[in-house]
């Protein structure tokens, strides 16, 4: 667990349930209807960000390496988050096709009350509420596959509405703010019930697409696909803040291109293309660091690779190249004004290529192993990031554009490396015990565009066992084994005239699951 040193409280503690219920029915061998309700509910505290044990002691900035504080702000916060999701699914078969229809309504509702400056002093609280209800509705016709058939269809329609609410707020200390900026102790805090709000805002999308895709046999080794999806959405925004209201819409086609060889029984190559999209919309205002409107982000997905296996499939070993070329790649930023702004900004050119190889061994019907090693390579073609250059005397608005061109892409990670090995034994008729250990290697990641603060390479070990007697189940874990320290999320606030944060990981834990199945 981890512990607010201020508080002298655990912070990463949450209470969770999830409550799933499915029915089936089958009208005739052909057709069934299917009606999933899925309930989660999540009570846990606020957030336990970590910044300088000091914040009025000059010197460096928290270092992306620093990892000696734990949490110590004075307010230890509530969070909720509650999701219910209600599907029904149709399906049936005619004599050359199955038809699927799914209708779902998913309702989603999060509220955070917590720290603000993540200090053991009270200047103030922020709270953040981000609901959301979507609706869908899908029609899907696929063709029956046989082995002499050599066309192979997918066609359909979405439909999908969704509707956002974000809100943010600041509850200032009057003790310090009313007070002549003397009394920031916890123990004297008198918070506003007169938040200041950066954020209040609804928003929508709805979303009418068409797809259709193809599979050609050219032959018994050659196969060619192709298909497209046409997206057509439109976004609507009410601001309560400026009192506005925005619409956009915008068409897009997402084309998509396959082809693959069987060189053999053991061995397949292919090389896949595609087209993505990831829908633009709206901040709640105009900032030195974001428009009131951000642009769609484009892909261009190149992918290659071979599949192969020996020994009787009990070696597989997969390869694979790509290329992504972004347009317009979407980054996620805030203006620290009092309330704070959050909003989303682009870079207008950026790119991201790798390679990634996967192995898996059966070494006895009992025993496997498994490695994978993945390369990235994140650059900005063509960008530039508004640094504000006088926020230290609460000036918002000065800054200066730096030219980002050929730096790393944030949040890229440069390598990963996964090695492992499932252990399974059949104990009865009833009965099984596996055992399951797992290593995670992580190299470099940047969390700025400037590339000044980055997470160094950082290993995790993790074991499972699990032991399973007719209808009961018995899970022993520990991950972090090796107690690993790393961030999990870094915020170079500096540039803000405040102190950088940092979002700890969770040590070494420990637990045990017990199921039961009726």
């Amino acid at each position: 667990m981890i512990n607010n040193t201020f508080l002298n409280q655990n912070v990463d503690f949450s209470k969770e349930y999830n409550v799933r219920a499915k029915l089936k029915y089958r009208f005739n061998p052909r057709w069934s209807a299917t009606f999933v309700q899925d309930n989660f509910n999540v009570d846990a505290g606020g957030n336990y960000y970590v910044t300088k044990t000091d914040i009025f002691v000059a010197g460096p900035p928290l270092a992306d390496n620093d990892y000696s504080s734990e949490p110590f702000g004075d307010i230890l916060g509530d969070s909720d988050l509650s999701n219910s999701l209600s599907s029904f699914k149709l399906e049936g078969s005619l004599n050359k096709m199955k038809i699927q229809s799914v209708t779902s309504y998913n309702a989603t509702k999060r509220y955070y009350i917590g720290e603000n400056d993540y200090t053991q002093y009270a200047f103030s609280k922020v709270s953040q509420q981000a609901d959301s209800d979507t609706f869908s509705q899908e029609i899907r016709v696929t063709s029956k596959e046989n082995e002499n058939s050599k066309i192979n269809y997918t066609f359909g329609t979405l439909y999908q509405n969704s509707k956002r609410y974000l809100n943010t707020s600041t509850f200032l200390n009057k003790t310090y703010y009313e007070g002549g900026f003397v009394d920031a102790s916890a123990e004297n805090a008198n918070y506003s019930k007169d938040p200041l709000v950066g954020n209040d805002d609804d928003n929508s999308i709805a979303t009418l697409a068409g797809f259709g895709f193809l599979d050609f046999k050219l032959s018994s080794k050659f196969t060619l696909s192709a298909g497209v999806r046409v997206d057509y959405d439109k976004l609507t925004n009410e601001s309560r803040i400026s009192n506005t209201s925005q619409e956009n819409d915008i068409t897009v086609w997402q084309p998509k291109f396959s082809i693959s060889y069987q060189f053999s029984e053991n061995t397949m190559g292919y090389a896949n293309y595609g087209r993505g999209y990831r829908s633009g919309g709206f901040n709640s205002d105009t900032t030195v660091k974001f428009d009131k409107t951000y642009k769609a982000e484009f892909t261009n997905n190149y992918e290659i690779g071979l599949k192969t296996s020996f020994l009787n499939n009990r070696i597989i070993f997969n390869n694979s190249f790509y290329y992504i070329d972004f347009q317009n790649q979407q980054q996620y930023t805030f203006i620290p004004v009092t309330p704070a702004v959050l909003g989303i900004y682009n870079f207008d050119e950026s790119k991201i290529s790798g390679f990634e190889s996967e192995i898996k061994f059966r070494a006895t019907n009992n025993l496997d192993f498994f490695a994978s090693l993945g390369l990235n390579d994140g650059e900005i073609k063509k960008g530039t990031y508004n640094r504000l250059t006088n926020a230290a005397a609460f000036d918002y608005e000065t800054h200066e554009d730096v030219d980002v061109s050929g730096n790393t892409s944030p949040f890229t990670i440069k390598s990963t490396i996964q090695l492992g090995a499932n252990a399974n034994f059949e104990l009865g008729e009833k009965s099984k015990l596996g055992f399951h250990l797992n290593v995670d290697s992580r190299g470099t990641q940047y969390w700025d565009p400037l590339e000044e603060y980055k997470q160094d390479p950082y290993t995790l070990v993790n074991a499972r066992i699990n032991l399973k007697f007719d209808k009961i189940g018995i899970n022993l874990w520990a991950n972090n084994i090796l107690n690993t320290k790393f961030n999990t999320e870094f915020f170079p606030t500096a540039e803000f005239g405040f102190n950088n944060l940092r979002f700890p990981n969770t040590p070494t834990t420990i637990g045990i699951d017990l199921s039961y199945t009726f």
